[in-house]
């Protein structure tokens, strides 16, 4: 992997953080808890946080694998050699309010 994708990384993750952030130090936010098909808390931090780690990896020609991203057959997914995986690290504690910490992960 070039370095310069794993930079990209870093900043996804870094730019997620803010996102989260604005969320969680805004006083009027109501966090808008929806509950995932496992019944895990899902709030508008994390959808802000994919959707800016997803913007940033976009211009990486690797694929990403993500619980809030779309959800790809296997038949597809068997094929790929290396991918991204953004997780947040707040392990469904996401309707408290903590700071949510994201990282990409390359697997390969």
């Amino acid at each position: 992997m070039e370095r310069q994708y794993i930079l990209d990384a870093i900043d996804a993750a870094l730019c997620a953080g803010k996102d989260i952030l604005s969320i969680y130090n805004d006083p009027t936010s109501d966090f808008q808890i929806e509950k995932k098909a496992d019944n895990s808390p899902l709030t508008i931090a994390d959808k802000k946080a994919h959707a800016a780690i997803a913007d940033y990896l976009q211009k990486t020609p690797y694929p990403l694998l993500s619980e809030e991203g779309k959800h790809l057959p296997y038949t597809e997914r068997c094929a790929w050699t290396l991918w991204m995986v953004p997780k947040s690290l707040s392990n469904g504690m996401a309707s408290l309010p903590l700071i949510s910490l994201w990282f990409v992960i390359p697997f390969r």
